[in-house]
């Protein structure tokens, strides 16, 4: 009897230590899911510590990145992502359809990268943490961000040489969006850049119209109404009433082309520096972007067609002191015949009439790789025969060239004498 008791005292004994393992156990155990669901493709949904609204945010994933669920009760699950491990509300998660394609991460780009061209990638969202890959847009196929972990760092997905796929973090000032959505124009002049996405944030400095900046991930809300931009060593946010996002062309305005008052002048790489060894040449092109206390932010023509390098000059060192943007509205002085493709040829594709309106996009006629006449320069040199422009004939968008002098434009497009000798 007694044999038998402590037997099924034994039992007893180890079903009670199995309790706390069975307790952990998830209520529901799931392969995968995907966050989806959420508002819009820049919507995201919180990673948190724990199971609770009042948890910090660790991350903020966008919509259909995939999430492991590790487990499940009420209204939260335990997922990890790309190695990150945290806690989501269950009704931001579903099911990916059976053969169903869906998309996994925002396609980015490597904008700014460090001295080698390359950016780092680490294996933690910190300063010090170890470099576990460094990548660029030629090195690395299906660049993604998953998500934003604060204002400083993106979590970031990529496939190695094998195809496999790779996880870690990176700097949200060297990642922009891809293609078309990379960029934005301001559309008006004297644009502030704020340190916070708010009006009531400190100005950084103020943008010329027609500035061209990189759109940059956004830890904050999707809909708050700011762009997160990167231009030069700049970085800060800009109302979006400010911003155009139309990508094909040139816009309206222009960056101001100026001249330095001496054959040099000091060029700062950043508004923090107050010594340098770096100078700007008067014989090198370059635009006004902005003005940044003191400074002005200038984007440097490096004698490549459309590109550049950025920097700051001293207010006091350029020729004139610039208020405005540049115009590249023209109006036709006289009926003049627009060529298409090549200004050589004799035939002409449409009439412009006088007094008619044309935006203009550059000049300097060049035949590039593949035998098309194309501009060189968003802005005219003395010795240019002919302007590319855009033009409305019979109702329909045109582009083509047309003789300078049969067209009546801002005198600011064109460049000083001094910088075409570069």
């Amino acid at each position: 009897m007694r044999t038998k008791i402590k037997a099924i005292l034994s039992a007893f004994c180890a079903m009670m230590m199995l309790v706390p393992q069975l307790a952990v156990l998830p209520a529901r155990a799931e392969t995968m899911k995907l966050i989806c669901n959420v508002g819009g493709d820049m919507y995201r949904v919180k990673l948190r510590k724990k199971p609770s609204t009042d948890s910090a945010v660790i991350g903020q994933y966008f919509e259909s990145v995939e999430a492991t669920v590790l487990s499940e009760s009420g209204a939260w699950s335990r997922v990890i992502i790309g190695g990150r491990e945290g806690y989501m509300m269950s009704k931001y998660l579903k099911a990916p359809e059976k053969d169903g394609w869906y998309y996994a991460g925002d396609p980015v780009a490597v904008a700014y990268p460090d001295g080698d061209d390359m950016v780092g990638v680490y294996d933690e969202p910190k300063s010090g943490a170890d470099e576990i890959a460094r990548l660029n847009n030629s090195s690395v196929q299906d660049l993604r961000v998953l998500g934003t972990i604060d204002d400083n760092w993106l979590h970031i997905m990529w496939s190695d040489e094998s195809g496999r796929k790779r996880y870690g973090y990176a700097s949200s000032t060297k990642l922009t969006l891809s293609d078309n959505y990379a960029t934005a124009i301001t559309t008006t002049d004297m644009v502030n850049v704020r340190t916070a996405p708010s009006r009531d944030a400190d100005s950084l400095g103020k943008l010329f119209a027609g500035v061209r900046v990189s759109r940059l991930f956004d830890n904050n809300v999707a809909d708050d109404g700011w762009e997160k931009i990167r231009i030069g060593s700049v970085v800060g946010y800009i109302d979006m009433d400010f911003l155009s996002y139309y990508s094909a062309g040139c816009g309206s305005f222009r960056p101001p082309m100026t001249e330095l008052k001496n054959t040099s002048a000091p060029l700062y790489e950043s508004l923090k520096d107050n010594k340098t060894d770096s100078a700007l040449s008067s014989s090198i092109q370059f635009s006004v972007l902005g003005v940044f206390s003191d400074r002005y932010l200038i984007r440097i023509n490096l004698w490549e067609s459309f590109t550049y390098n950025y920097g700051f000059i001293d207010t006091s060192a350029v020729k004139r002191k610039v208020s405005k943007s540049v115009s590249t509205q023209a109006t036709v002085a006289r009926d003049s015949a627009l060529y298409i493709a090549n200004p050589s040829l004799s035939q002409s594709d449409c009439i412009l009439r006088k007094g008619s309106k044309v935006n203009i996009f550059g000049a300097g006629l060049v035949t590039n790789e593949n035998g098309w006449e194309t501009y060189s320069n968003y802005y005219i040199c003395d010795d240019d025969e002919y302007i590319y422009i855009q033009a409305y004939g019979d109702s329909e968008l045109t582009s083509g060239w047309v003789k300078k002098d049969d067209l009546k434009f801002d005198e600011g497009l064109i460049i000083p004498e001094k910088m075409t000798n570069g």
